[in-house]
């Protein structure tokens, strides 16, 4: 593990640099496996195949939303109203979180 600060090569794992004592504690950690040497991370957005995103109206209901993210194969909606336009996203994570942890149906 390089310390970010003085560039000494510490023991993967250390929480501190022995050189000069900055916290290197989870600069070593990998987020979901990705490897940070990968050429895709440089890439731009506009590169990537990305899908059109869908748009609900705040009178959806999570059900709606939870089936139109299944039919569509995306994790994440966002949500607008006639208003004020897009207001928020409502991904997954919200479905698994506020809805299936308290024990109610989707």
């Amino acid at each position: 593990m390089l310390c970010p600060a003085c560039d000494h090569e510490n023991i993967p794992g250390d929480d501190l640099c022995t050189e000069c004592g900055m916290d290197l504690a989870g600069l070593d950690v990998q987020v979901w496996g990705v490897d940070p040497e990968d050429p895709l991370l440089a890439s731009q957005l506009k590169d990537l195949p990305l899908k059109k995103p869908l748009v609900l109206n705040t009178t959806c209901t999570v059900s709606e939303a939870v089936e139109r993210m299944r039919e569509h194969r995306q994790g994440a909606v966002f949500v607008e109203n006639e208003r004020n336009g897009l207001i928020g996203v409502f991904t997954e994570r919200d479905v698994a979180v506020r809805v299936a942890s308290r024990g109610r149906d989707p």
